[in-house]
């Protein structure tokens, strides 16, 4: 790769970003707790949006959100704008 690391600071920056994500998750984890609570409580399908989508040199991963749309929204397959 050229992106000016060595092998060491890869490495350093690789186990940085890993420990701010740990941290960031247990501090946020009350809040997302929090957000999925009301939204179950405001509508009856699922809470979790999941998409498939195209990573780094065309490797597909799946992606987890929030559902803050309803469901059948897009029944017709278009997309609608908000208003």
């Amino acid at each position: 790769m050229k992106d000016g690391m060595n092998v060491f600071e890869r490495a350093v920056k690789r186990l940085f970003d890993i420990i701010c994500s740990f941290f960031g998750l247990v501090l946020l984890s009350p809040i997302y707790l929090i957000v999925y609570i009301m939204l179950r409580l405001q509508n009856d399908g699922s809470v979790i949006f999941s998409q498939e989508r195209i990573g780094y040199k065309g490797k597909p991963f799946n992606i987890y959100k929030f559902r803050t749309m309803r469901v059948d929204s897009e029944r017709d397959g278009e997309p609608l704008l908000a208003a």
